[in-house]
């Protein structure tokens, strides 16, 4: 009696991830399997042609691994394939032997003989031997490649005669022979499968298909590996859909050659594929960024250049955008597909009224937070910390930081260290400013924060999608000659940054505290000299180990201005403002500032202290003195100190001991000891 076919619609023929000596790479090819069943594979052939199994003819114990481990992330909800390559009958059943008997479920794939050209009736004998010969019940298809496999090819005729082994539940054809489509489809039914594996034939082969035995048939797509767009071109042919098969056709047509790397034509599948899996997840690995990505068999080896780095990646934001692509989001190195996000979400009794999730963008960020825009019934901003590395990394920073903005508490406020433990104990809740927002410190309402890890494995925020760019997107595409031209619009801008630096800044406390937790706790006081020097002098050490050469130098510096630091007022400042952190909204003849973000480094600090990164990654670099003078001016409405010399040199004095920070983060980037040679010598 015949095996039930368990094959239809899309195989997808993985590629594999391995390195310079053949080992498997666990974390991306777990990563691949979760993606390419999120876009609609029905099976995974491991080891194949694209998967390079040939070059896995002797890693027995590696391929034992990844069929391992292909079973361990699919939980057998899929069917695994694999690939079966050799010359003689008695290599190939060995290697099904193995398999056979440590996976009963598991199908094999074998083609014909790699070196050597067989008559039909060779041919014929050899997969006699082999279907003939082996004692398990594994499920087999056969593997018709011509061009790939020594001119062997597995004719209708020869089919015919073989079609008689129970094992045997299925063909692959990757040939343009369209007489043996015709021939293998008579044996089409629901015993037996007929796969096509030419991704140009698709819609062709399809329509061969009487669309009553489609349901029967497959795919074998190595585009498969990134994209969703055969399994709708399958759903499409099941419905009958003519026109719709065409058009999915001519799609899938048009992208293929801008995802592989057609620059050579052998291997260009697997350079192609493995480079637009990095594209979409390579960042978010715990796997180093470098060659281990594209590391391919030796005959596929070829450099992939830049500029097809570059379509790659505009093709895969491009089919995200045209929902080609189905994606996991991480959080660190964990991933949620999308109906994973919208189930948590629906589980939170607290986040009924913002609706379901329908929409993700992102991610952006990465290096502190994982940041995504989320359309429920609005557009929201979904913050997941991701490090464990910096003040305060397991809580939220905003439900501290805002009853300090709208004046909820001060540093009058009675009871004030009472009021701040319960804050701090508090892991979930909301923070919404209402009548009392805070006008000249333009920030978003929390709608949620969640410490508990109770269904992600960081702590979130969900916050008020604030309307607009940062102000780094208005000022990138612009020449010198348009921001002379715009010079007034600009000088505008920056004086009301500086106001709004400076009303920030107004939020005093009564004295300075390591750390945001410790406000109100009178034996955590301190002076901002002794924090500032404490900081400076790890960092000095920690730059010794990089034989800096001119490190008394800058203690030398210090110790001859160490007097501007004595009396320093404590006020709340940002600690991160910079271009990326200020939202930004054109309107006519204006550029109005929407709202700041990202308080992850917010403290009690100096006021010159919120300075440095403004200075250092938007106005020096723009050489426009008006745009500086303007900042300074509006920041001056509210403390005259601004204007004076000694608040710019202390400016300078925090922007050094940042600067050494940078360097031994990293110390490769001389440039940076070039900058504090200069503050040194100004």
């Amino acid at each position: 009696m015949p095996h039930s076919n368990p094959f239809n619609g899309v195989i997808c023929p993985a590629i594999t991830f391995f390195n310079e000596n053949f080992e498997i790479n666990n974390e991306l090819n777990s990563l691949l399997y979760r993606h390419i069943q999120l876009n609609g594979a029905n099976a995974i052939f491991l080891l194949g042609t694209t998967g390079e199994g040939r070059y896995f003819s002797n890693e027995v114990e590696e391929k034992i691994k990844l069929v391992s481990l292909a079973y361990d992330t699919c939980e057998e909800k899929i069917p695994i394939l694999v690939g079966v390559f050799g010359n003689e009958p008695n290599d190939i059943i060995n290697e099904m032997e193995i398999f056979g008997k440590k996976f009963k479920n598991l199908s094999f794939v074998i083609p014909p003989p790699m070196l050597e050209t067989k008559d039909a009736a060779s041919l014929k004998m050899y997969y006699e031997t082999i279907l003939g010969s082996f004692s398990y019940k594994n499920n087999i298809i056969l593997y018709n490649n011509p061009k790939l496999y020594a001119n062997n090819n597995i004719s209708p005729e020869i089919l015919n005669d073989l079609i008689k082994h129970t094992n045997l539940i299925g063909i692959k054809d990757s040939s343009e022979k369209i007489g043996n489509y015709k021939g293998y489809i008579r044996h089409l039914d629901e015993n037996f499968t007929v796969c096509c594996g030419k991704e140009r034939k698709f819609s062709h082969f399809l329509q061969l298909v009487p669309q009553e035995l489609r349901r029967f048939s497959c795919l074998i797509p190595s585009i498969s590996n990134i994209v969703n767009i055969c399994s709708k071109l399958f759903t499409a042919a099941i419905e009958g859909d003519t026109l719709k098969i065409v058009q999915l056709q001519e799609d899938l047509d048009q992208f293929r050659d801008k995802i592989y790397d057609t620059k050579l034509k052998i291997g260009k599948q697997q350079r192609g594929l493995k480079y637009a899996f990095y594209s979409l997840y390579g960042a978010h690995t715990t796997t180093t960024i470098n060659q281990e990505y594209f590391v391919v068999s030796p005959d596929f080896r070829h450099s992939l250049e830049e500029f097809a780095k570059e379509r790659i990646d505009a093709t895969i934001r491009y089919l995200i955008n045209m929902n080609y692509i189905d994606r996991y989001y991480p959080i660190n190195q964990k991933f949620f597909s999308f109906e994973e996000f919208k189930k948590i979400f629906s589980k939170i009794d607290d986040l009924k009224d913002i609706g379901i999730l329908k929409r993700i963008k992102g991610p952006y960020g990465r290096k502190i937070n994982f940041i995504y825009r989320m359309k429920f019934n609005n557009d929201l901003v979904v913050r997941y910390h991701s490090s464990n590395n910096i003040s305060g990394s397991s809580i939220c920073y905003e439900k501290i930081l805002f009853p300090f903005l709208d004046s909820s508490l001060n540093k009058d406020t009675p009871g004030l260290r009472k009021k701040i433990k319960e804050i701090i104990t508090t892991q979930k809740g909301s923070y919404f400013f209402g009548n009392q927002r805070p006008s000249n410190i333009p920030v978003g309402d929390l709608i949620f924060f969640d410490e508990t890890r109770e269904h992600f494995p960081n702590i979130y925020t969900i916050q008020e999608y604030i309307q607009g760019k940062p102000l780094y997107f208005h000022l990138k595409t612009q020449t010198t000659d348009f921001l002379e031209v715009e010079k007034l619009k600009f000088i505008n801008f920056f004086k009301k940054l500086g106001n709004i630096l400076g009303k920030l800044h107004e939020i005093k406390f009564d004295s300075h505290y390591w750390e945001i937790e410790d406000i109100g706790k009178i034996q955590a006081r301190s002076t901002w000299h002794d924090i500032f020097y404490k900081e400076l002098n790890t960092h000095i050490q920690d730059a010794k180990k990089y034989k800096v050469d001119f490190i008394e130098e800058i203690s030398n510096y210090y110790k001859d201005n160490e007097s501007l630091l004595e009396e320093e007022e404590a006020v709340l400042i940002h600690n991160d403002f910079q271009e990326n952190n200020i939202i930004v909204k054109e309107e006519p003849g204006e550029l109005h500032i929407n709202g700041l973000i990202n308080f992850d480094h917010w403290r009690i600090g100096a006021r010159a202290q919120d300075f440095i990164k403004l200075e250092y990654f938007t106005v020096d670099p723009l050489s426009i003195p008006d745009f500086k003078q303007a900042f300074y001016e509006g920041y001056g409405e509210l403390c005259k100190e601004a204007g004076s010399n000694e608040f710019k040199k202390k400016v300078e004095m925090h922007k050094l001991k940042w600067l050494l920070e940078e360097f031994n983060n990293s110390p490769s980037n001389l440039d940076i000891l070039d900058r504090i040679k200069k503050i040194m010598s100004s």
